[in-house]
């Protein structure tokens, strides 16, 4: 099945230090990006506050990255967290939930920033897709592709594990089905702030097929979180959903947003971490260091690391195109 997706704006050439999340190969590098999410930029993870995510019209977001419809009623407090367990006790099984395997797929683009080739000492905006097959002893498979300008070409390689993937959860775990089990497998050091949450589960959803009553416990789970606004909206393949958002200030005044999309089966279809409000001083490149855009158009089980086929057609499952059992 072919996906288009709309190439981004050219390339500039504004500083960066860190890429968003994700985009690093091998051991050290992705070991790498799961400390650069969870600390949220400038060391949020200590001392973030958590506040109003509503965001006004100055908001920056990740350089020629698509963007979330949103439509309909604003919903906060009480009535926002009835509604998402309202939600997670309503998922309806997917036609992914269908699949088998021992290896957890899924495919992720992403717009963010990245090694500029022509001068490694700055950074561009860049438009990656990573496929990625895990299984439960970590034996498994990554490649990368690079569709910066609207091409398509492989990226760092292709790399393969026996035994030891780097993933969010380690080997031998798969996403708790309570949201208290799913609380302990994500949990930090600042007691679990809420974009420190949105984050975790964002990088769970990279290498783990989280199944229904996982699912239904993400929900949960974020349910438990203070200051989340909901809001209904489509992502940019039109699949539609609830998104899920919350906001924090960084150790430099800076205002994070964070939000999530979620279609009818609780698969996470959309990440996004936006600049609500940048600190009164900012450090060169703290915006690219923090703003980013991540599609998830596939999750599913396989049999084997090559299926579906690594390349630049697509053949996977999209999560949410469709239902299995329905209401």
């Amino acid at each position: 099945m072919s996906i288009h997706i709309p190439p981004p704006a050219p390339p500039d050439r504004r500083s960066n230090r860190t890429i968003w999340i994700g985009v690093g190969l091998g051991a050290v590098v992705v070991t790498l990006s799961l400390v650069a999410i969870l600390i949220l930029a400038q060391g949020c993870t200590d001392h973030c506050r958590s506040a109003s995510p509503r965001q006004p019209a100055t908001t920056v977001t990740a350089p020629g990255a698509p963007s979330t419809t949103t439509d309909g009623p604003v919903r906060t407090g009480t009535q926002a967290q009835d509604e998402l367990r309202r939600l997670a006790d309503e998922l309806r099984p997917s036609q992914s939930d269908a699949t088998q395997g021992p290896y957890a797929y899924t495919e992720v683009w992403q717009w963010a920033h990245g090694p500029d080739p022509d001068d490694p000492a700055r950074w561009r905006p860049m438009v990656t897709r990573q496929q990625r097959w895990r299984d439960a002893i970590g034996a498994g498979r990554e490649v990368r592709w690079d569709h910066t300008g609207g091409g398509c070409r492989q990226d760092d390689g292709d790399v393969r594990w026996s035994s030891g993937m780097p993933g969010l959860l380690p080997p031998g775990q798969e996403p708790a089905r309570d949201a208290d089990g799913l609380r302990r497998q994500l949990g930090t050091p600042d007691g679990f702030r809420p974009g420190t949450a949105v984050s975790a589960i964002a990088m769970m959803a990279d290498a783990s097929y989280p199944d229904l009553q996982a699912r239904a416990a993400t929900l949960r789970l974020l349910a438990s979180l203070p200051g989340i606004e909901l809001q209904n909206g489509a992502d940019p393949l039109g699949r539609r959903g609830v998104q899920v958002t919350v906001a924090e200030r960084d150790t430099v005044g800076g205002l994070l947003g964070f939000s999530m999309l979620f279609d009818a089966s609780g698969h996470l279809l959309v990440f996004e971490r936006t600049v609500v409000e940048p600190p009164a001083t900012p450090e060169p490149g703290y915006v690219e260091n923090v703003v980013g855009y991540r599609l998830y158009t596939a999750a599913q089980r396989t049999r084997s690391v090559d299926s579906p086929p690594a390349g630049c057609e697509h053949n996977s499952v999209p999560p949410g195109t469709a239902h299995v059992g329905g209401r």
